[in-house]
Formats: C-alpha cells, structure tokens, sequence
C-alpha cells in the first residue's frame, strides 16, 4: 500500500488550495497534504518510530507515554495485545484512511480499561497524546472501538492542524467562542461553535469508518453490533449537531468552501448509515438533548 506522501512546500500556496476538497478524505490524499503543511509550518516535526513496536505496517510506533493524565482505571496495555491488530486492521476496508492514518499519526499510547474484560464492551477511552499533534492515546478493550477511536482522534488532529481548535479558531469557523451552542456529543453545557465542529467531525469519520466496515461483510455479527451499538446511537446525533452547525455556524471564505463539502459528504453517510440499519432491521435511537 503507498504511504508516501509528497509536499511540495515551495509551491504552497494558501490561495489556490480547494477548501472543498480538504473536510472528506481525499484517495489522492490531498487533505492529508494540506493538513501536515499546516501541522509543519505550526513546528510539527514527525519522531521516528526508533525502536519502539509498531503498527500500520511499520510506520506507527506504540510509543508509551507517562506525562498523559489518563482515565482512571486504566493501565498500559502490551503492545502484543491482539486487538491492536484486530482493530487497526479494521482502517483497511477504508483504506485512504489507512494511509491517511500513517501520514498524521507518528505514535499511539495503549491503555486499558480494567473494570471491562477483553472485547466484552464496545468503546474506546481516547484522547490526544502527550506531545500534541500525530500523537494519540486509547485503551484497546474492544477492537471495533479501538478503531473508531484512532480515527476519532485522527480527525481533532486534522481539524486542529487546518486552523479549528476547541476553543478558538484561526480560519474557517468564525463564531465568537463566548457564543455558545448544543454539541451533538457533550450534553453538560453548550460549547462554542468550533467544539461542536470538533465533536461533529470526529463522530462523522467514526460512522465513515463503520459504513466501510460493514460493507466490507467480513463478520456479520461484528457487523450487526456495530450498527446497533454506534451507527443506531450515532447517527441522530450527527444529525442534529449538522442542524446546530448549518442554522449557527458563520464562517470566513475558505470556511464556506469546507463546509459545502462537509456537509455533502456529512449527507451520503447519514443516506448510508440509514440503508444499513434499514438493511439489519435495526431502529435508530431517538436523540434529544437535555439542554435548551
């Protein structure tokens, strides 16, 4: 599988890139392009794997890292765990993402979560690793989630290094952060607009994942349980944080151009998502926020 993938920096040009192109993931990866120039010129410097274990075919170190504060009751996990390859290998039935993946992430922190046995509950505890941009952290309990977590954190990362942070951006949203709305992932206080853009684009390229998953057809009961256990609970979410974003979100030119392909894209998983369930006679759960 190519994973090389080449900038030209002498050649950047802010002006001419294709904003529309850039929220999707791109088969040329040219998303992944104009992410890792952003991520660069901001001082990123992507570490060697060294002699750490890795994953990814060899291009992503399992790297242990004792400066995250991580969730309670969780450990370091074995590198050697099986559902690090179960779950890893769940990126290649979406496989531009799997080179993306290689591209933006240079290491992954492994924990697990001691009150679950192995694969018994599906989720993931993630969050960014301890050297900020390509670095990772996840417990890897459930493979399923462990995969929807690398992608997870993969898409704050991208989203971060194009300009969005939590709490303020640098282009594309222009909201102020003291206006504040209903995230369709937080439900304990409303939270600028460009957290719920980080919750939104996180949780779209997790359904993503699960759509290439499921029709991929290598395990029909994974494959139900992933429809019942994130697609059912996911996808009214994804719609109402698209209704929150489309009624509120203000944004400058490139922005107008990446949220006209978001949202086209956001449409064909929301179609997709629907067909599955549809298809495995699984009902959605009806989402309404707790928040007015």
């Amino acid at each position: 599988m190519e994973t090389d993938v080449q900038l030209d920096q002498s050649h950047f040009d802010e002006t001419q890139i294709n904003w529309e192109r850039i929220a999707e993931p791109q088969d040329d990866q040219y998303d992944t392009q104009i992410t890792l120039e952003y991520a660069q010129r901001a001082g990123y410097t992507r570490r060697d794997v060294g002699n750490c274990p890795t994953f990814f075919d060899g291009q992503v170190a399992i790297r242990p890292d004792t400066t995250i504060v991580f969730a309670l009751d969780c450990i370091p996990a074995d590198p050697s765990h099986p559902n690090v390859s179960k779950g890893s290998d769940l990126l290649r039935h979406w496989s531009t993402v799997y080179v993306q993946f290689q591209q933006l992430v240079d290491s992954v922190s492994l924990f697990f979560y001691t009150p679950h046995s192995f694969d018994l509950v599906v989720g993931s505890i993630c969050g960014p690793g301890g050297a900020g941009f390509g670095t990772i952290a996840a417990t890897v309990n459930h493979h399923v989630g462990f995969a929807e977590a690398l992608v997870h954190e993969m898409a704050h990362h991208k989203l971060q290094a194009l300009g969005v942070q939590f709490e303020s951006a640098e282009r594309l949203v222009t909201n102020p952060a003291e206006q504040t709305f209903r995230s369709p992932i937080r439900y304990d206080c409303l939270r600028p607009m460009t957290a719920v853009l980080h919750a939104q684009y996180s949780y779209t390229y997790v359904s993503a994942l699960d759509i290439h998953i499921i029709n991929a057809g290598t395990d029909a009961e994974r494959d139900r349980q992933i429809a019942a256990g994130s697609l059912a609970w996911n996808l009214p979410k994804l719609e109402f944080g698209l209704d929150v974003i489309g009624k509120y979100v203000t944004v400058d030119e490139a922005g107008a151009d990446f949220m006209k392909g978001f949202y086209a894209w956001s449409e064909r998983i929301l179609k997709d998502g629907y067909s599955i369930l549809e298809r495995f006679q699984i009902p959605p759960l009806q989402f309404e926020h707790p928040l007015v």
